[in-house]
């Protein structure tokens, strides 16, 4: 967490961009407080709750406890039943990776 604070606030932002963020070991950190607007995505940080996946799923494959904590967290920002989108689906980017894009679709 202190490495993605680090890169985050090296951008110029006060703190990390997310408001939670999953790790493969099924837990969650905090990063940012859920009532701040985020800097997750250019142009689409009012109105969403923006939460991360920790890792590299272009080459990793999402274990089940990442992909329970990503269904926690949605529930927890109260963001459950809304549309799901990945940084690929807003910009120029691969994330959240080939193993972690189709689960977008799921309830993650």
């Amino acid at each position: 967490m202190r490495d993605l604070q680090r890169i985050h606030q090296g951008q110029g932002w006060t703190d990390i961009g997310y408001a939670l963020v999953c790790f493969p070991s099924g837990r969650i950190y905090e990063g940012r407080p859920a009532w701040a607007v985020g800097a997750h995505t250019l142009g689409h940080n009012t109105g969403y709750a923006g939460w991360s996946a920790d890792g590299n799923y272009e080459t990793s494959e999402p274990t089940p406890e990442l992909l329970d904590a990503c269904h926690r967290a949605r529930v927890a920002l109260g963001v459950a039943d809304k549309p799901l989108f990945g940084h690929y689906q807003l910009g120029p980017t691969a994330c959240p990776g080939r193993h972690l894009k189709p689960h977008l679709g799921e309830e993650i």
